[in-house]
């Protein structure tokens, strides 16, 4: 069948130069329908650029495939320690049109000295 992307490269939250090892970002996501088949977080590391995401420096953060039903879930990821700044990306891979994904209260702590900006 063919696939859809819910949002593609809609929410990135780019930073430049080097972020703290301790570095961590939390977020509380909805996720409900069986045609939704999976929420990821994937992080582009040592890039900047967010209109070209190279799949070599790509790695994956976080990917979420069940239907969640009604609740929310708080989720925190580690970032870790990132040299020549990174791009963070929510994708939602989706069959057809059926089934919903939200995602609210974005933080990140520990980051610093990095400068984290959103691009939409």
């Amino acid at each position: 069948p063919p696939r859809s992307t819910l949002f593609p490269y809609t929410t990135l939250f780019r930073s430049y130069g080097n972020v703290d090892g301790k570095c961590e970002m939390s977020f509380w996501f909805h996720k409900k329908g069986d045609d939704l088949v999976t929420m990821r977080v994937n992080i582009y590391s040592g890039v900047t650029d967010s209109t070209n995401l190279p799949e070599d420096k790509k790695s994956r953060l976080f990917a979420a495939v069940t239907d969640y039903g009604k609740s929310w879930q708080n989720i925190t990821v580690g970032i870790g320690a990132r040299k020549g700044g990174f791009v963070l990306e929510f994708e939602g891979v989706k069959l057809f049109s059926a089934g919903d994904l939200a995602i609210d209260d974005i933080q990140f702590k520990n980051c610093a000295p990095g400068m984290l900006y959103v691009v939409c």
